[in-house]
């Protein structure tokens, strides 16, 4: 937790997090439940400042016309999920839509649509506001870069990726912003839910 009385000189942040990054992460270590306020606050703090708040972007998961089994239990998992997330102090969440995609092959896919742009409209308007001095994201996808660009010129940019066998980290971002570490199991294991 920040000392209270150092609040008045820390730079505030904001901390972006790309849900379907970040569940491909706690994947490559398990995919243990995390307290994701513990998260927001411990990468603020090795950053030196103050949570403005924490963003998190997702999609719900696709839902057949009628629903199978499998898809109700995982809609009503990410329900409970979206709960939590929405009653924790200063948290936002914001939903992108899934798309089915039929494949030439014949075989259907889903995709994520509207979720990069969600965060790049948060990330530009808050460093043009000046909202925050600094932009905290756990991301490796390329897609953000020229959002990334545009920011970092009105704040500092701090990027937390993984490089793992589900995920990476494209070197585009990584020039991109200020500040680049590794996320791994030790931070997993901190903030994991007992």
């Amino acid at each position: 937790m920040v000392n209270p009385f150092l609040c008045d000189f820390l730079d505030k942040a904001a901390v972006f997090i790309d849900g379907g990054y970040f569940k491909k992460v706690r994947e490559n270590f398990g995919d243990p439940k995390v307290d994701f306020l513990r998260v927001s606050e411990d990468l603020c703090k090795r950053c030196s400042c103050e949570r403005f708040r924490t963003y998190i972007y997702d999609c719900a998961p696709y839902q057949s016309n009628p629903p199978t089994q499998n898809e109700r239990d995982k809609t009503q998992k990410f329900n409970v999920f979206y709960t939590t997330i929405k009653r924790l102090p200063s948290f936002e969440f914001r939903l992108g839509k899934l798309q089915k995609i039929n494949k030439p092959d014949g075989s259907v896919t889903v995709q994520q649509k509207g979720v990069d742009i969600l965060l790049t409209i948060d990330l530009v308007k808050l460093a043009a506001t000046k909202t925050i001095q600094k932009a905290i994201l756990i991301t490796g996808d390329s897609d953000f870069v020229p959002a990334v660009k545009e920011a970092r010129e009105l704040t500092k940019m701090t990027l937390f990726f993984n490089k793992g066998p589900k995920t990476g980290l494209s070197d585009d971002l990584r020039m991109a912003v200020d500040e680049c570490y590794e996320l791994t199991k030790t931070d997993f294991d901190s903030w994991q839910i007992k």
